[in-house]
């Protein structure tokens, strides 16, 4: 079993494997969807930041997934006009889920033009 710990309590990840080679395959990633790395990254940076000083907020994860560092191609990833239609990507949805109050926040949809909503689970 392969498994990845969170650092400081947090876990970040975006559309490639964090240890490939532990995992013993390997990924093929061409140079347009590279951006892959720098959301994980950058997320990883914004969650450190914010819970620096205790428990990270909702609200503060929201934000973080709304990030446009590196438009169009950044956490809330946007299409890239600068690749054909068929090969452009956006984000379709956005979840926060809050385990120890049975409640999930998802945004049907790039989260900087749609709003969170809360489930109860």
């Amino acid at each position: 079993i392969c498994a990845h710990e969170p650092l400081a309590g947090r876990l970040a990840h975006a559309n490639h494997f964090l240890d490939p080679d532990r995992l013993g395959i390997w990924q093929p990633i061409v140079e347009e969807r590279r951006s892959t790395y720098h959301r994980c990254d950058r997320m990883e940076r914004l969650l450190a930041d914010a819970g620096a000083h205790g428990p990270i907020a909702g609200e503060t994860l929201h934000a973080v997934l709304r990030d446009h560092d590196e438009h169009p191609d950044s956490i809330c990833r946007h299409p890239n006009q600068a690749v054909p239609a068929t090969e452009r990507y956006q984000t379709v949805a956005s979840i926060v889920m809050d385990l120890h109050a049975a409640k999930m926040y998802a945004a049907a949809g790039p989260p900087c033009t749609h709003p969170y909503e809360e489930h109860r689970l």
